[in-house]
């Protein structure tokens, strides 16, 4: 069975029918521009495989998810880094889009975009998307737009790539319902686009992996119809959004205690980014140093009893990044550790 006829019998759609799910976003996708995948890693992977030929730019603004990058060397692509910065709030403009084409020989083909973004929870506010998308469309760009933390936007609002102007046929949206729904392990993602695109995807799917679980595409049902009816049915979503955002404001007030630490407060997802360079080569607890995020993960984790990432994994050396999918008493607790960690 293919994963389209799949969704299309779990949705109860008739072919041409519109899929609701992204009618939020503004957009109406009928059955035939819809991919269900094992997880939304699977969609983003299938959609590079379907765009990218050997040799082709694919431009990662950056920080960004180790996999964009990994992925695109797996197919032969070249991935092309933007880098972004604390002083823009680590978001793309078009200025950065404009100067990486013009050092780019072989013009990207893709780009790959992701907001809410991880590491950062960079949002952007529709009017910055506009100006990226006068770019991409003069530029002939065909757009991966990576959301799955789409529902988790604590400042702003959430703008999906492909309603922005001339935007539908040029862009692959992926999602999923391990963030919003907290459906990790279920692992059911989606590819939403032109349905050529989804054409190609849906083949490549059928030679690789076949389909997600059919246990876990209705569990994924239930979740959507739930959040599509509205009233009580998206009661949990709004109070876990609620309590992440009382948990990001929490971080933040305990990170702007800690001397000599540096972040950009998030919009959105569950993670800071913390610049914690000042602390590099300086004497901490027990006499260890740590010249980079590396080993300042390692010795956080080995003194403070704190698991972080090292930036360096998403193209920052200078950072890591902390994550606030925890109780707001643990993170009280390990946002403590650390300050007196790094207090030496």
């Amino acid at each position: 069975m293919t994963m389209r006829s799949s969704l299309e019998q779990a949705l109860h759609l008739p072919e041409g029918e519109t899929l609701r799910r992204l009618e939020e976003n503004g957009l109406a996708i009928t059955p035939a521009q819809v991919v269900v995948t094992a997880g939304a890693k699977q969609a983003l992977y299938h959609a590079l495989l379907a765009l990218v030929d050997p040799g082709d730019a694919v431009l990662i603004p950056t920080p960004a998810w180790p996999s964009y990058v990994e992925m695109v060397r797996l197919i032969g692509g070249v991935p092309v880094k933007i880098p972004t910065s604390s002083t823009n709030g680590y978001k793309l403009t078009s200025e950065l889009l404009m100067q990486a084409l013009a050092r780019t020989p072989n013009r990207g083909a893709v780009l790959v975009f992701n907001q809410p973004t991880n590491p950062t929870g960079a949002v952007y506010a529709r009017e910055e998307l506009a100006r990226l998308a006068e770019i991409v469309r003069g530029e002939d760009l065909f757009v991966v737009s990576d959301e799955i933390y789409e529902h988790l936007v604590y400042d702003g609002t959430f703008t999906s790539f492909a309603t922005l102007p001339g935007m539908r046929g040029a862009t692959v949206t992926v999602n999923g319902f391990s963030k919003a729904f907290s459906m990790t392990g279920w692992r059911v993602g989606y590819a939403a686009g032109p349905a050529p695109v989804m054409n190609a995807i849906g083949a490549i799917q059928s030679h690789t992996s076949g389909n997600a679980a059919s246990v876990s595409q209705h569990a994924a049902l239930l979740a959507l119809e739930a959040q599509l009816g509205g009233g009580e049915g998206r009661e949990p979503l709004t109070r876990m959004q609620a309590a992440f955002k009382l948990r990001r404001d929490l971080v933040c007030r305990m990170l702007a205690d800690i001397p000599g630490v540096t972040f950009v407060r998030p919009g959105g997802a569950f993670y800071v980014f913390v610049d914690v360079s000042s602390y590099y080569g300086k004497a901490l607890v027990k006499g260890r140093v740590a010249l980079d995020s590396t080993e300042m993960a390692s010795y956080l984790l080995d003194e403070a009893g704190v698991a972080v990432v090292p930036g360096a994994a998403f193209g920052d050396d200078d950072c890591i990044r902390l994550s606030f999918a925890a109780s707001s008493e643990d993170l009280t607790v390990a946002l403590k550790r650390i300050g007196r960690a790094l207090a030496g």
